[in-house]
């Protein structure tokens, strides 16, 4: 259970938990070396009384934006090239343009040089950059022939460039221009997961399904500045014991962020509450509800009533 302000179930902490401080650099480091993904231990595991439960909650956190815009989880074209009356047609192939941090500009440059380099049917190709418009224009002056972008794979650029989720073609009679907007910030928030709240949060990018999601976190630093933790939610732990915490660092669509290396800290307040002390608190919130709705259902019924009788 997920719950958006930790002071909701304070009042019904009937025993003081513990503070958990981690630092990315003390813990074990996952297999694939990123530092946004770490385990700890406890030498002395958290237990419950047979009548409770835990509530966790993120406290502070502080983390390096020091991940690149432009990463292996988005810097992939696949692109088929052919003659544009449809003869001759290539095998789809792709490529990778290079990870960093770049302006538009760079980057609608650094797509061109990606471009021609790697065509495999000697194609001259043009990147420009519209600044009103905020969007990109794909061209050739090359005669009779065709490129089809297809942006439905996995870790492709087309959020960058403002490029949807589908297939685009490029002529030489007719560019292939952004069919939205340019987009270089290539997170909007990090998702802290863990294996303490498996399953107790739900996430549309999942098919609304139950996910790990501890915590969002909104991304409002720079590049190369820092990430602090802003609004902090609270989850209800169904597990009799903590010994092991995992926690991972992602972006919204669950890919690991990288960090490049960087260490971050985070702060866990676990507490107690009492099983019966939480079905109660939730049925005098319902209760409110119900109150509230009848009472707005009673103004509606007035209002209609002192309508009709004018």
């Amino acid at each position: 259970m997920i719950l958006s302000n930790v002071n909701v179930y304070m009042n019904y902490i009937h025993r003081q938990g513990r503070i958990v401080h981690l630092r990315s650099k003390d813990t074990l480091i996952a297999l694939n070396g990123l530092t946004s993904n770490i385990s700890v231990c406890l030498n002395n595991p958290l237990t419950l009384n047979d009548d409770e439960y835990f509530v966790i909650s993120v406290t502070s956190f502080t983390c390096p934006m020091s991940f690149y815009s432009l990463d292996s989880n988005n810097n992939v074209v696949y692109v088929t090239e052919s003659d544009e009356d449809g003869g001759n047609p290539q095998t789809k192939h792709s490529f990778t343009i290079g990870t960093g941090n770049y302006n538009i500009r760079d980057l609608s440059t650094l797509l061109q040089t990606a471009l021609n380099t790697n065509t495999n049917y000697s194609i001259v190709y043009t990147v420009s950059y519209n600044k009103n418009t905020n969007k990109i224009t794909i061209s050739t002056t090359t005669e009779n022939k065709k490129a089809v972008f297809d942006f439905t794979q996995n870790y492709t650029v087309r959020a960058i460039f403002g490029l949807t989720n589908n297939t685009h073609t490029m002529t030489t009679t007719t560019a292939l221009t952004s069919d939205s907007v340019c987009n270089i910030n290539n997170h909007d928030v990090i998702y802290i997961r863990s294996n303490l709240v498996s399953g107790f949060s739900i996430d549309s990018s999942n098919n609304m399904c139950n996910t790990d999601i501890l915590q969002k976190v909104e991304l409002r630093s720079g590049m190369n500045e820092y990430i602090f933790l802003y609004n902090s939610s609270t989850s209800i732990i169904y597990q009799s014991a903590i010994s092991n915490i995992e926690l991972k660092l992602t972006d919204e669509d669950g890919n690991l962020i990288n960090l490049n290396g960087c260490h971050w800290t985070i702060s866990l307040l676990v507490n107690y509450i009492k099983r019966e002390e939480l079905y109660d608190s939730k049925k005098r919130v319902e209760d409110i509800q119900q109150q509230e709705e009848k009472q707005q259902f009673i103004e509606l019924l007035q209002g209609i009533n002192d309508k009709l009788t004018k």
